[in-house]
């Protein structure tokens, strides 16, 4: 899969998007063609788990440069302190009402839904994007080189 930016014609890989945050004219990065799905492919991403859509979606946008085995490894990581089997469980309330909970993490917040894996990505795979990345803060990036594998969690965190 290749990637442009939001404000330049741009051509990168994975490994360029995920060291450099955002795109050097400071636009999003995203892709120049989206994937595909089915109607196969959502029927088992509907009964699979939140580990299997992890896992497939994340090989769909790395295109071969994290292998399918290696995303699910990271999705095993990043999962296992959720304290609900089923990640997010979504509980019907009434006959049109549903409520997902998303609070299940290991900081009981729903951000945990996209920072656990990306902090079990970085611990994995750092090696391919380099030794240093972009980190935003206040709206300006501030390259740092990324301590792993000192990147955990902190004791507030751990709660």
């Amino acid at each position: 899969m290749r990637y442009t930016s939001t404000r330049a014609d741009l051509d990168c890989g994975f490994s360029q998007v995920v060291a450099s945050g955002l795109a050097p004219e400071g636009g999003l990065y995203l892709p120049k063609e989206w994937p595909r799905l089915s109607s196969a492919d959502l029927a088992a991403l509907a009964s699979g788990s939140y580990g299997d859509t992890l896992q497939h979606v994340g090989t769909l946008f790395a295109d071969g440069e994290v292998s399918a085995d290696s995303w699910g490894r990271i999705a095993e990581k990043a999962l296992a302190g959720f304290r609900h089997p089923a990640i997010a469980p979504l509980n019907q309330l009434g006959p049109k009402q549903w409520l997902l909970e998303l609070y299940h993490g290991p900081t009981l917040s729903f951000k945990d839904y996209g920072l656990q894996p990306y902090r079990s990505f970085w611990q994995s795979y750092r090696p391919i994007a380099g030794k240093n990345c972009s980190f935003w803060g206040q709206h300006r990036a501030i390259p740092v080189p990324l301590p792993l594998p000192l990147l955990v969690a902190s004791p507030i965190q751990e709660l």
